[in-house]
């Protein structure tokens, strides 16, 4: 069985995204219920070196759309924008489900074999689009999925793993 470059990403990003859309919601709603600033979750971090819940939210953005839309453009570089509110991280994740959800299959099979570099101050990597894809971006996608619902367990947040899996493809 062969798996195309489309089937590889863009379900599993709709899947996820939509499932972090769902956690995020009740994210929010916690904060509306208990009287709670947004920044209470949203500053909230696992550990003082990590990075809080919203910039993992800008990254599962990043590591989703920003990684299609790097192997069109031929470059990806870190983003430091940060929504800093529910409203404005839940807007960002549904910015990046619908442009997802737009793309054909041939659309995103066309971008295999393709040459990008990614690029930080002071350091670049050379990649094909699948190793860009397979290597970095969907590894650090779920990195940070994780990490965004695991800040939001760690608050009190009554998720679980289907909250987490989202809606399935099954037969």
């Amino acid at each position: 069985m062969s798996i195309t470059l489309y089937q590889a990403t863009v379900p599993s990003y709709l899947q996820i995204l939509d499932s972090t859309i769902g956690f995020m919601k009740k994210g929010e709603a916690y904060c509306r219920d208990n009287d709670l600033p947004d920044s209470e979750l949203v500053q909230a971090r696992i550990i003082e070196d990590m990075l809080p819940l919203d910039f993992q939210v800008t990254m599962i953005c990043h590591h989703s759309r920003g990684a299609i839309e790097g192997v069109q453009q031929g470059h990806f570089s870190p983003v430091r924008d940060v929504e800093k509110d529910f409203a404005g991280l839940i807007s960002r994740l549904q910015g990046a489900r619908d442009m997802l959800a737009t793309l054909s299959e041939d659309e995103v099979n066309s971008l295999a074999n393709r040459h990008l570099k990614f690029e930080a101050p002071g350091f670049e990597m050379d990649f094909d689009s699948e190793e860009f894809l397979f290597t970095f971006s969907l590894p650090n996608f779920y990195f940070h999925v994780t990490t965004a619902y695991n800040i939001l367990r760690m608050k009190g947040l009554n998720v679980g793993k289907l909250d987490f899996l989202g809606k399935m493809r099954t037969k």
